[in-house]
């Protein structure tokens, strides 16, 4: 008889240990592989008609206590009992605001144990009010994807199921979205230590004793830098070893932002203002809602999510290699845009070049403007695979980067684009310059700022095209035609200029459009960027990725406005912009000289506009 079949009987086990003899031999038959399991971690199991036995909790008395005795709703999925356990295991991790979902039940069946659990302060763990009628729930309010609470769950839970023979510890992965996905990046970065409540690192190990590390990871939309992700300042430049935060505080995504209080808040458990500063929602979302001027408070905030709350502050020289990692976002997505999982990415293989960090970059699925429902060609089929390499020992090869363009107005997508690095997908580059001064002072067209909302311009998904004029206080600059056969934008379009930006509420939104020859336009990137005000020297800033085809004849123009509203949030304070000297960086699909106005990139700029020190410089090996 197997040690998981032997476990997952329960009681009946415990009772077969008891006896001597024929009756214990008798007992370890009945408990053959072959048998329906009875309960994993004091949950009833029961086998479907396609052999999966699921042991879905009630809610109540069925919770697992965590580490620290919250009770959390778990839901553990094992493969049919024809196969023999223990397990390669993967964790599922739900959206914010979310609970436990079936989203990867079907990998069951592929000889995989699945858990699927609501994260503390959520469904039936304390999130809803019936929830916490019983004990533990006192302090089981959500602490946002605090290393040291979120997280920990998950090492925990996993600890039980290895201790009960369930999981094999050598094969456990972790996937989530959204939310989830930036936990299941977490849980790669930490591989095999936990977070004490004081934040100390220490080895990983079961209740029992037994170590455990993360194999892989495959989150989905992830987040890196949970303050950049919600409170751009658009420092990062795609080809840095690093990219901090910076000095400066950015501009908070007020649609977003909003959005995510009151979802999160509004049938789930968080804390109550002033009670716990390092998982204080409310009071985080109201100081940037209430705007500029930013103080000590607001520095505080940013340092806490950072350094608790985010993949990147773990671990900031990444001591430990991370786990191997397959990620997937959209070009589109407003809220974990790819540059998330790209600065990731820069700073694991930075210092550990042999990690895996493979890539899958499309028009969805993915937060809005991106389609929640969208879906990404072959990308079941490559996770699947994922995890047969990395959980089963399964051959295979790693990825590397795999892009799709995004399909709107008639366009159909382009793709998959493989290369190995992401340099590598753009070889060739298409430059613009314009040394005049504009004056930017608007938020342009209100009209066009509804519409490229991803809040409230959902039904766009993914494609929001509006008029093409050019609104007054904003600078606008087109290139010429795109001439035949067109070239196809795979990256992080880059802007060098002078910027005279005058009072420290200063900020400059970038959005870049393709404009067909009917007048209307598309959007296809943008960025929020809080300028230095000193005006010493030139500087430099990316717009998020994109991965897009522009046909011939159309043009690809640049907007640069005060405010990207409603998406950000306008500054309180007055403010004046100068630009001159302005040059764009469109990186390409297509190689130099094979189409005109292609050509070798130039070489890449630090934030003050000179060349990049070599020892900041990301070049994979």
């Amino acid at each position: 008889m197997s040690s998981a079949a032997a476990v997952i009987v329960g009681d009946l086990s415990k009772w077969a240990r008891r006896l001597a003899g024929p009756l214990a031999l008798l007992a370890c038959l009945l408990a053959a592989p072959a048998a329906s399991a009875e309960s994993v971690l004091g949950i009833p199991c029961e086998a479907r008609a396609d052999g999966i036995r699921e042991c879905v909790a009630d809610g109540a008395g069925q919770r697992v206590p965590s580490w620290d005795g919250v009770p959390l709703d778990v839901d553990v999925f094992l493969p049919p009992a024809s196969i023999e356990g223990p397990y390669p295991t993967i964790v599922y991790l739900h959206g914010f605001g979310g609970a436990k979902s079936g989203a990867e039940v079907g990998l069951a069946a592929r000889g995989y144990a699945v858990v699927q659990y609501s994260a503390r302060g959520f469904g039936a763990s304390c999130g809803l009010v019936t929830s916490r009628l019983g004990g533990g729930c006192e302090r089981g309010w959500s602490h946002l994807a605090d290393l040291r609470y979120e997280p920990r769950d998950t090492q925990h839970l996993l600890g039980l199921l290895v201790d009960a023979g369930v999981t094999d510890p050598r094969g456990i992965g972790v996937t989530g979205t959204s939310y989830g996905a930036g936990q299941s990046l977490m849980l790669a970065t930490l591989r095999n230590r936990v977070a004490m409540p004081g934040g100390r690192l220490v080895r990983w190990r079961s209740p029992n004793g037994t170590p455990l590390r993360i194999a892989a990871a495959a989150p989905n939309w992830p987040w890196s830098d949970l303050a950049a992700m919600l409170v751009p300042n658009g420092s990062t430049l795609d080809y840095l070893k690093r990219n901090p935060y910076g000095p400066r505080i950015g501009v908070p995504k007020l649609s977003y932002v909003a959005l995510l209080a009151a979802v999160g808040g509004t049938l789930n458990y968080f804390a109550l203002p002033g009670t716990d500063f390092g998982s204080d929602a409310y009071g985080w979302v109201l100081a940037f809602v209430a705007g500029e001027p930013y103080g000590d408070v607001h520095r505080r905030i940013v340092d806490e999510i950072r350094t608790r709350h985010s993949p990147l502050g773990i671990d900031p020289r990444f001591k430990v290699r991370p786990a191997p990692v397959f990620a997937n976002a959209a070009w589109a997505d407003d809220l974990t845009t790819p540059t998330e999982i790209l600065r990731w990415r820069n700073a694991v293989l930075a210092k550990w070049p042999k990690a895996i960090v493979d890539v899958y970059l499309s028009e969805g699925p993915g937060h809005p403007r991106a389609a929640i429902t969208g879906s990404s060609a072959g990308l079941t089929r490559l996770q699947h695979e994922f995890w047969d390499r990395h959980l089963k020992g399964k051959k295979g090869k790693p990825l590397g980067i795999r892009t799709v363009t995004q399909a709107c107005d008639g366009a159909a997508a382009r793709g998959p684009f493989k290369t190995r690095t992401w340099a590598a997908q753009h070889p060739g580059e298409v430059r613009f310059r314009d040394a005049a001064p504009r004056e930017v002072s608007g938020v342009g067209d209100p009209v066009n700022g509804a519409l490229t909302d991803p809040v409230v311009g959902v039904v766009s998904g993914g494609c929001a095209t509006t008029g093409a004029s050019d609104a007054p206080g904003t600078a606008t600059y087109r290139l010429p035609p795109a001439p035949e056969p067109g070239y196809t934008v795979i990256g992080s379009p880059t802007v060098r200029a002078r910027i005279d930006a005058h009072g420290p509420a200063a900020q400059v939104a970038a959005r870049l459009w393709d404009v067909s020859p009917n007048g209307r336009q598309t959007l296809m990137a943008r960025v929020a960027y809080r300028p230095r005000t000193d005006d010493a020297r030139p500087q430099v800033f990316q717009l998020h990725p994109a991965g897009w085809y522009v046909r011939p004849g159309h043009v690809v123009k640049l907007e640069l406005l005060g405010a990207d509203q409603l998406y950000v949030r306008a500054s309180n304070g007055p403010f004046t912009l100068t630009v001159s000297d302005l040059e764009l960086r469109l990186p390409v699909r297509e190689k130099p000289r094979s189409v005109p106005g292609v050509r070798r990139p130039a070489p890449p700029l630090a934030r003050t506009g000179k060349k990049v020190p070599k020892r900041q410089l990301f070049v994979e090996r």
